[in-house]
Order: structure tokens, then sequence, then C-alpha cells
């Protein structure tokens, strides 16, 4: 298409007037390009093109360039169809809110490029440009706002979602000490119901039946609870115990307390020697101690000698207790008249309630003397510190684990840890934190009940180490 006398006075200006352009003059602009992309002619409006020269359209307006493959397409034509083709098809590309940079003047335009053919058949392309830059300036706006607004909601929501986070996180804290302690209230019930059950049951079992398979029986019982709740029913030394190593006796003249201490022995498994004291007094009495490990003994045959042997319990009335009171200390054994069954397979297990203390770590304060830069008086201040803790941490601790208060214990080794850190107690601070993390990994009653005896033993063999190295410091400051 090369004819150049195409202009707003050829018979193409009907085509003008019916778009009204006269009343969009400085809103749109129209432009018929040839197949090469030249301006042949413009209905001025936005800009003022001069059309007396060659203007190539893609240069003019670089835009453009991007869409030139999908405005190439609108001329080509396909090649089956092309015989039933007539002159009122038209193809057509709309491009929205394209980036227009004219005379360093920035505009946002939609564009409607239109294929149409003249008389003699000949191809052009009408591109109708309308100048939105307002309208699209009004939408950025209009987004912006709608932005600000949509972050000032998401800000609020966020608020709103932050504070019902901490509601539900104290909930949950709530919830789960209240878990803990119920748990811990139901473990000590049950057990305590067991227990009667249980021994008492064995107890009166005969040791002729089958029924003395019991005593297995009740520690595959005592196992699996302790595993659940924490709780032991019978101490895992309770087997080797009452074995026939241990030997029990019992010194009075009371057939029936003694009936009752051989048949519960014997059940377990222990080995009951009988003396006899029925016709003697109890200045007569002469024991070969060195066969007995355990003395059931009647308040009547109480000797000097008998407290200065092995481990004993003392059977005795209450009134007993108020005239001979330099006979009890924290270390006796006592079981108050009248006797049950019960309370004869408890005493048993009592004594196997001692555990042997394998904790052997030393305190190293190299890394504390390196932290203080060898200043002895601060390393005395830090163990100062320790020697507090370690004499006022075990009794809270014992406390909050028996007030099923595992959040609290858990601060307080916490607090703990914080004092022994660079003590060289690995295994101790090992502890500690193993304790501290219970809850993140899922661990029972009885693991964290197992962890805290573990630190309640070794605290006196710590405690007994800065108590030195303060003597040690206090000579070398003096």
């Amino acid at each position: 298409m090369t004819d150049k006398t195409l202009s707003k006075n050829t018979s193409l200006s009907a085509e003008f007037d019916a778009r009204k352009l006269q009343q969009l003059a400085n809103r749109i602009q129209i432009f018929y390009l040839d197949k090469k992309g030249t301006i042949t002619a413009t209905c001025q409006g936005i800009w003022a093109i001069n059309t007396n020269k060659e203007i190539h359209f893609f240069e003019l307006f670089e835009a453009f360039t991007p869409h030139r493959e999908a405005i190439d397409f609108l001329f080509q034509e396909k090649k089956q169809n092309k015989e039933k083709e007539t002159i009122q098809e038209q193809k057509k590309l709309s491009i929205h809110q394209l980036e227009i940079l004219f005379e360093e003047e920035t505009f946002f335009v939609d564009v409607l490029f239109t294929k149409k053919e003249k008389q003699d058949h000949k191809d052009f392309l009408e591109c109708l440009i309308e100048d939105k830059t307002e309208y699209y300036q009004t939408l950025k706006n209009a987004e912006d706002n709608n932005k600000l607004q949509e972050i000032e909601f998401l800000n609020e929501k966020w608020q709103l979602t932050k504070d019902k986070e901490v509601l539900e996180v104290s909930h949950q804290e709530e919830l789960t000490a209240l878990n803990e302690q119920l748990r811990l209230d139901w473990t000590n019930l049950l057990s305590e119901s067991l227990k009667n059950i249980t021994t008492q049951s064995f107890i009166q079992a005969d040791i002729q039946s089958e029924k003395a398979d019991n005593f297995k029986n009740l520690l595959e019982l005592s196992n699996a609870f302790e595993k659940i709740s924490g709780i032991c029913l019978i101490p895992k030394k309770i087997e080797p115990f009452l074995s026939l190593k241990n030997r029990f006796s019992y010194i009075g003249k009371n057939e029936v307390h003694e009936q009752l201490i051989q048949t519960t022995i014997e059940l377990a498994g222990g080995k009951f020697i009988v003396f006899e004291t029925k016709d003697n007094s109890k200045n007569d009495l002469k024991f070969d101690f060195s066969e007995i490990d355990f003395i059931f003994i009647e308040q009547d045959f109480i000797t000097e000698e008998i407290q200065n042997k092995n481990t004993f319990c003392l059977l005795v009335e209450p009134t007993f207790l108020e005239k001979k009171q330099h006979l009890i200390n924290s270390q006796t054994n006592l079981l108050i008249y009248p006797l049950y069954p019960f309370q004869i397979w408890q005493q048993l297990l009592s004594f196997t309630n001692t555990t042997t203390m394998s904790y052997n770590e030393k305190i190293d304060l190299s890394q504390i003397y390196e932290i203080v830069d060898n200043e002895p008086m601060l390393v005395q201040n830090m163990l100062q510190i320790l020697d507090k803790n370690l004499r006022e941490y075990p009794s809270q601790l014992q406390r909050e684990f028996n007030n099923g208060e595992l959040d609290t214990l858990r601060q307080t080794v916490h607090k703990f840890k914080s004092c022994t850190a660079y003590t060289g107690l690995t295994k101790f601070n090992t502890t500690l934190s193993e304790i501290e993390a219970s809850r993140e990994n899922g661990w029972t009653i009885a693991q964290i009940k197992e962890k805290l005896e573990f630190v309640l033993q070794a605290i006196p063999v710590i405690k007994v180490q800065v108590e030195a190295k303060l003597k040690e410091l206090e000579k070398e400051l003096s």
C-alpha cells in the first residue's frame, strides 16, 4: 500500500467522522499502515505526525515491537479459504495498557489493530490508539490505595492472629500442666489400689500351691506399670534381695507375728531362720548374727547388742515410742501393732529402696578460671552461688516432681544448669538438659523420675567437692 494521497480529505474521512473523532481528539488517534509497517495516513489527535515523509510505525513507537509478530499475522491469509473471503471479513488485535514513550513523555494506551481492504483489494491496517493515561493512573492510584488498605487489614489480621496464638499457647500450657497433674494423680491412686490388692493377694497365697508363681507375676506387673506411670510397685532389686543369699529372722514370742513374717519371706523366695526364744528371757538369748541379714524384733527383746548388728525392724506398740525415744532415729525401721500382711510386705520392699551411687565425676574449674581471667575472688563468688543452689534445689526439685509441676520442674532445672555449665560435670549437665527437654522428647513420668533420681544422688557428691574448693580458695585469698 503506497497511496500517499490518503488523508482526512479522502473518501476515508467518512470513517473518521463515524468515530466522532472531533469529540475525542485529545484521546484517540488513527494510523493507517501498509504491510511494511509504513504510516500511509493518520488522523491527528494525541500526537502531531508529519506524514509528508515516510515514517515507519514501529520505529516511531518502539513499544509495539514485541507485538510485531502478532500484528504481521493479521496480514496472513488462509490459502484454502482465500477464495471464500469477503470484504466484510476482518481480523482484529487489541492491546491494553501499553506504555508508550513519545517525545520524552509517557502515555498508557489501549490499541486496536484492524485488517481492512481498499477497493483495489489492497490490504492495510487501521491502528486506533486511545490515550488512557489518566484512566490507568486512576486505576493505579486506586490499586495503591487498595494495597494500603489491604496491608492495614493484614496487619490487623496478623495482630489478631498473634494475640490468638498467644492465648492458644497459654491455653495449651495450662492444659498440658493439668493433664500432667491428672495423670500423676491417677497413677498415684491406681498404684495405691494395686499395691493393696496385689500384695495382699500374694501374701495370702498358699506356698505349696501353684499360686507361688504370683511373685513372678507381680514383678512383671510392677515393671509394666512403672513404664506407664513412673511409679514403682516393687523395686527392681527385690528379686536378688529376697533370694537364698539373704536371710531373715524373727526375735520374739508372738507366734502370729512370726508365722506372718515367715510366710511372707518364703513366698518371696527368701530364707527364714527360726530362733527358739519361747523359754528364754531376752538377757539369756544368744544368737549367731553372722547367719542373719535382717531381723524383725519384738519390743520386749530389744537389746543394745542387737541394735549394733545388722539391719533390723522394731515391732512395737504406739506407747513404746514415747518411752524409748532414744532407740529411734532416722534410720530405724518401725512396724506398729497390730501387724498386717501388707505392712510386712511393704517393710520388705523398703529394704530395697537404697541404691548404689556410681557417680564419680570430678569438678574441673579450668574453664571458669579462663572466663574470669584467673581472678580467684570471681571464681569464689561463682562457687558460692553453686554451693547455695546445691543446698536449695534438691528439695525444690523433689517437691515440684511430687506435686506434678513438671513445667516448673523443667524451669528450675534450666536455672540449675546455668550455674554448673562450666564445671566439667559433663554427665550431670547432660542429665539436666535431658530433663529440660523431656516434654519435646515425649518422656514418660518414669523416665523423668529416673533422671531426677540421678541428679538428686549426684548433688551430695558434687557438694563435697565444691566445699573443698571453697576452702582452698579461702586459704589462697587469705
